[in-house]
């Protein structure tokens, strides 16, 4: 049985810094604690960074069999790793801004 389970969440439109701040808060964390925790937090990293959770124990479930009704909740699933990576910066170019770039 493999004893980890992951989800991957690509191009959400936070910082790096923000959403890394929520999850070094939740991480070596049981996931009914940690999912608690994120659940009731103002910041809005902490909502994706649940839905991220919720989806790699569900996976843990499903794929891994995982058993959900152990000790109260997720039983002995931690999270303990997380990788939050900048992603590409896009510019927004306008037809205005073309008019002047391309004047002779």
């Amino acid at each position: 049985m493999n004893t980890e389970a992951k989800a991957v969440l690509r191009s959400t439109r936070i910082s790096p810094q923000k959403a890394r701040l929520v999850a070094d808060q939740v991480r070596n964390l049981p996931v009914a604690r940690a999912l608690g925790l994120l659940k009731f937090s103002d910041k809005k990293a902490a909502q994706i960074i649940y839905k991220v959770i919720y989806s790699a124990t569900s996976n843990a479930e499903n794929n891994n069999g995982a058993d959900r009704n152990l000790a109260g909740g997720f039983g002995l699933l931690r999270f303990s790793y997380s990788q939050i990576h900048e992603l590409r910066v896009r510019v927004q170019v306008h037809d205005r801004m073309l008019h002047y770039v391309n004047k002779p």
